[in-house]
C-alpha cells in the first residue's frame, strides 16, 4: 500500500510519516520543505499547484491530508493565505484522488469546527458554529470532504483532532511558550481568566490513529482527543512547579477564544479500539525535559 502524506515535515505529519514508515506502509512525503528526518521519499510540491498535485497522486492507493495552515494567529493575521491552503488546497487534493480513482482519503480537521455551541459534549453529530478564520477556513475543508464523500463516492475519513501537542510542536504554541518564557526568567502572560483549556492530544497517540484509519474501511467523521481536560491555569501550576519564580503577568482575553467543552472519543474508540495513551503529565515531562536541553531550539520533527 502507497500513502502520500502532505504536510509530512510538519509537526503532526512527521509523527504521522513514522508511524506509517514503521508499520510497514511505502509512504510518500508531498510538503514545500523537506523533512528533518528521511525515512521515507519526499516530493517536494505545494497542494496550491493542482497539477504537482495531480502528478503526485498517479500511483497512490491513500492520502493523508495532514498539510495546512494549523497556526491560530497566523491564520487570524492572513486569512487569505488560510483560505487559499485549507480549502482550495483541499479541494485539489480531493479533484486528483477523485481523477486518479484514489481508494480512501483522510482529512485532518480540528475540534475547533464546533466553534462557540452549548452542548454538554462535543460528539460527531455537534452541530458546527465555527466564527474564527482558521476554524471556517477547516470547516470549508471539512465540507468539501464531506462533499465529494457522497456526491462523487470517494472513501472519506475526517478526523476532527483535539490539540495536538509534543516535542517539534510551534514554538510560540501556549505549552512551549510558558516553558520557554520560565526558563529564561520571563514573565508569563496570562490572558482572561485561564479557566479556557484544551483535550490535548499527544502527536504519538495521532501517529497511532492515523495507522488504524489506515489499515481499516472506516468512513465518515471521528473525533480523536486527549482524555483530560487541561486549562491554561493548570499548565501555568505545572511550570510554577518546576520554576517557581516564574511571574504572572493578567491581560484580557484573546477575541475568538473557545471556552472548554469536553470531546467525546468514543465512536473512534468503538470503531478503531484507538485511545490515547500518552498523558499531559508524561506530554508536559518530555516537552519540558526536551526545552531545559533545547532552549529555543524547537522544530518539527518526530521524536
Amino acid at each position: 500500500m502507497k500513502v502520500l502524506v502532505t504536510g509530512g515535515s510538519g509537526f503532526i505529519g512527521s509523527y504521522v510519516v513514522r508511524d506509517l514508515v514503521e508499520a510497514g506502509k511505502k509512504v510518500l512525503n508531498f510538503d514545500l520543505v523537506p523533512p528533518e528526518e528521511r525515512n521515507c521519499k519526499f516530493v517536494k510540491g505545494n497542494i496550491l499547484n493542482f497539477g504537482q498535485v495531480l502528478k503526485v497522486l498517479e500511483s497512490v492507493d491513500v492520502v493523508c491530508h495532514v498539510g495546512a495552515i494549523g497556526d491560530v494567529y497566523r491564520a487570524e493575521e492572513n486569512p487569505r493565505l488560510a483560505s487559499e491552503v485549507n480549502v482550495l488546497g483541499t479541494v485539489n487534493l480531493l479533484e486528483a484522488a477523485r481523477v486518479r480513482g484514489i481508494k480512501r482519503f483522510i482529512y485532518t480537521s480540528t475540534w475547533e469546527v464546533y466553534g462557540d455551541v452549548e452542548d454538554q459534549v462535543l460528539t460527531e453529530e455537534t452541530a458546527n458554529k465555527p466564527h474564527h478564520p482558521y476554524n471556517i477556513t477547516k470547516y470549508c475543508g471539512d465540507l468539501m470532504v464531506q462533499c465529494y464523500s457522497w456526491f462523487y463516492e470517494l472513501p472519506a475519513v475526517i478526523l476532527r483532532i483535539g490539540t495536538a501537542y509534543g516535542v517539534g510542536m510551534r514554538d510560540k504554541a501556549v505549552i512551549p511558550l510558558f516553558i520557554n518564557k520560565a526558563l529564561k526568567g520571563e514573565g508569563i502572560t496570562l490572558h482572561g481568566t485561564g479557566k479556557q483549556g484544551r483535550q490535548f492530544v499527544h502527536a504519538r497517540d495521532l501517529g497511532k490513529a492515523f495507522v488504524k484509519v489506515v489499515d481499516s474501511s472506516v468512513t465518515g467523521i471521528f473525533n480523536l482527543a486527549g482524555n483530560e481536560l487541561i486549562t491554561v491555569e493548570m499548565i501555568i501550576e505545572r511550570v510554577k512547579k518546576k520554576i517557581s519564580s516564574v511571574k504572572i503577568k493578567k491581560e484580557p482575553a484573546r477575541k475568538g477564544d473557545i471556552q472548554p467543552i469536553p470531546i467525546s472519543s468514543v465512536k473512534v474508540k468503538k470503531a478503531l479500539g484507538w485511545k490515547p495513551e500518552v498523558s499531559f503529565n508524561q506530554g508536559f515531562e518530555e516537552l519540558f525535559e526536551y526545552y531545559a536541553h533545547n532552549l529555543g531550539k524547537g522544530c518539527y520533527s518526530a521524536r
